[in-house]
């Protein structure tokens, strides 16, 4: 609890006793404890920031600085050079709107970050600001691994010399192969994004039936086949 005493005076102006003010904050202490507890062993990078941009607190060193240190440092300042601008314009941003700002940024070569940035308001004016980061390198390296990976794939299908073509689960193309292009006359038109039956219709239902085992985790294969195409010509495949 906290409390507060104070004597009373009489009219005389003698002391006539004392007023007792006393206030219950259990709810609060624990509610205060747990705030610390999560604020500091959060795996996010907490800064609470002034309006004045200079740091109050934070959960962890940043950028190698000890966080002792960084009290009372400009949270733009201690920022990389090349990142100080854009980090200005955030919290200007969110000063001005009081709307939080979600925000992604490089620092240095190959480190990433995502946030946001959560202005504090008391009677309708921003008194703080709220950084809250989470370091995304690693992921940046796995979207950039996939975007090299789905690259080599697209160059390897398009310029395999066998008919060769990617579809989605509803049968519309992803990627297709020069020669595939080449063998059903595809030249006059961007196939990419269509359904495979709508490219080449009169499809058979016992090839739809072949698609839709595929689909459910089936491998079907055959040495030599054929399907007959919308005008009757007969095509022989493998």
């Amino acid at each position: 609890m906290r409390w507060e005493m104070r004597p009373w005076n009489c009219v005389s102006g003698e002391i006539g006793g004392i007023i007792m003010f006393v206030e219950v904050i259990t709810e609060r202490k624990k509610a205060t404890e747990m705030f610390q507890y999560q604020f500091e062993n959060s795996p996010d990078t907490i800064v609470y920031v002034n309006t004045d941009y200079k740091i109050e607190s934070l959960n962890r060193n940043i950028f190698g600085i000890e966080k002792n240190q960084l009290i009372g440092m400009s949270c733009i300042d201690v920022m990389p050079e090349a990142t100080r601008s854009l980090a200005s314009d955030y919290l200007n941003k969110c000063l001005k709107t009081k709307q939080n700002q979600e925000f992604e940024i490089q620092l240095g070569y190959e480190t990433w970050f995502c946030g946001r940035i959560v202005p504090i308001i008391a009677n309708d004016v921003v008194t703080h600001f709220m950084v809250v980061s989470t370091n995304i390198t690693e992921r940046k390296k796995i979207e950039k691994e996939l975007v090299e990976s789905t690259e080599k794939l697209n160059l390897f299908i398009e310029n395999s010399p066998a008919s060769l073509a990617m579809f989605d689960n509803e049968m519309r193309y992803i990627l297709v192969s020069h020669s595939w292009i080449s063998d059903y006359n595809l030249f006059a038109q961007d196939i990419i994004g269509k359904s495979h039956y709508e490219v080449v219709p009169g499809i058979s239902q016992d090839w739809k039936d072949i698609h839709q085992r595929c689909l459910k985790g089936n491998i079907e294969k055959k040495e030599e086949d054929f399907f007959v195409r919308e005008d009757g010509k007969i095509e022989w495949i493998r």
